[in-house]
């Protein structure tokens, strides 16, 4: 790991393979998705955010886990694995390894969890047009809601930290943009438009979004946002994610010892202003 509090980056915390991450509500600590060195599959695994503790493993199975997504409460995940063969929703609860995975009822297959409030969890999954959308799951009864759906592809959505906002990612304008809504429900505002991936929520009224190499920012003013504009440079990120509590984001980006290994804090204040 590295930190960059100051401008320079400090080696923290060993490399590993990383592919995704994402801060628990109260950031303490980092889901995060690792390609298991033994057996070269995918597990989740929890990273803390300070010097002291270890790297936990929250998975085991032999098949691939990946895209955890914490309950709002920090207590449990739900994750996407192949353990039944085809990709189902499986949630296990935080920091106990021996407890068992458990399916969400009524999961189909190949769905991707993005987000988890309440009792509903957003996934990205088939559409009945062939094309991918977004769906609201409840956790309890399996019932589905299509929440966005047009005939080309939705993905990754997000809910803002006050709920009254979702992001997402459609390729209707012919490549991956970043859109918003009012939740529950409400006409759209496009974000980007020169690309735009990855949402990510910073407080209730700023998004942030992934554009190549470069983490973009857009701030919410009444029902529209802000021309988006870079904020940081991040060659060979594989994903990040934004604190809600101070002005920093966790990215898994190359370490100084391999080109290909990543695991990378950056701590970048001064560049918010």
């Amino acid at each position: 790991w590295l930190s960059t509090a100051d401008g320079r980056s400090t080696p923290t915390r060993e490399a590993g393979d990383y592919w995704q991450a994402r801060l628990s509500p109260d950031e303490r600590f980092a889901a995060l998705t690792q390609t298991t060195s033994l057996v070269r599959t995918l597990d989740v695994v929890l990273a803390p955010m300070s010097d002291t503790g270890f790297i936990e493993q929250l998975t085991r199975a032999v098949a691939a886990d990946s895209d955890p997504v914490w309950s709002a409460d920090g207590r449990t995940l739900v994750f996407r694995t192949f353990q039944d063969g085809p990709p189902r929703l499986y949630t296990h609860v935080a920091h106990d390894q021996d407890a068992t995975d458990m399916m969400v009822p009524g999961s189909m297959t190949d769905e991707t969890p993005t987000d988890w409030r309440d009792n509903r969890i957003i996934v990205h999954g088939p559409g009945p047009k062939g094309d991918i959308d977004l769906w609201a799951v409840n956790d309890r009864t399996g019932e589905r809601q299509s929440i966005a759906g047009s005939g080309f592809n939705e993905t990754d959505g997000r809910l803002s930290p006050d709920a009254r906002w979702l992001a997402y990612v459609s390729d209707e304008s012919g490549q991956p943009d970043v859109y918003a809504a009012p939740w529950p429900r409400g006409p759209r505002v496009r974000v980007s438009f020169a690309g735009g991936m990855r949402p990510r929520w910073g407080n209730g009224r700023t998004l942030f979004f992934l554009r190549g190499s470069q983490i973009m920012r857009a701030e919410l003013s009444s029902s529209s946002f802000t021309t988006p504009r870079s904020v940081l440079d991040v060659p060979g990120i594989r994903d990040f994610d934004v604190s809600r509590r101070r002005d920093a984001v966790l990215a898994l980006v190359p370490s100084a010892a391999s080109a290909t290994t990543p695991s990378v804090i950056v701590d970048w204040r001064s560049l918010m202003n």
